[in-house]
């Protein structure tokens, strides 16, 4: 922690701490009327307070991508009609064999799932249909595990332009 003197003659105590979850570090602050050692007690209490809250804020869940899936699993078929489920019978398989079991879900970013479809899509030549399919179920276990921030919601691909056969047809 250190003081900088305002210029209206009060005192700004700021400390830095190193945010666990982007690895960058960050300052808090706190602007009091002394620099007594009462003050200076109290303003470590208050940045301590800030700090916690950032962290508070930012809870991760720990849950590994298996963990997560094999929980969904067993929820999902609850909600849905019978049919709808068995329809995500090969989608899951695609999902289940594209990322690592140990993934902790609060590290996947939107840019992987990006990664992930763009890859069915432009690699695998899946339809669009059956890759939003793929994105859909991933929505569904990331709200199912009740992330903050869901990584594969708001994503859009890009139609493939058609080939020459395909607008003959």
């Amino acid at each position: 922690m250190w003081m900088e003197e305002l210029p209206t003659g009060k005192f700004t105590y700021r400390e830095r701490y190193k945010d666990p979850y982007t690895e960058k570090y960050k300052k808090v602050s706190v602007t009091l009327n002394s620099k007594s050692n009462q003050a200076k007690n109290k303003a470590q209490r208050v940045l301590n307070e800030k700090i916690e809250k950032a962290f508070d804020d930012k809870k991760k869940t720990g849950i590994r991508f298996s963990e997560a899936f094999s929980a969904w699993e067993n929820y999902y078929p609850q909600i849905v009609k019978e049919r709808t489920y068995a329809s995500y019978k090969y989608p899951i398989k695609i999902i289940r064999n594209y990322f690592d079991d140990n993934i902790i879900i609060d590290n996947l970013r939107q840019k992987d799932i990006k990664n992930f479809l763009e890859h069915q899509y432009y690699k695998n030549n899946y339809s669009l249909n059956y890759v939003n399919q793929m994105r859909n179920i991933l929505v569904s276990v990331f709200d199912y595990t009740e992330l903050q921030v869901n990584p594969a919601r708001n994503i859009a691909l890009k139609r493939k332009p058609a080939t020459l056969e395909e607008v003959q047809k």
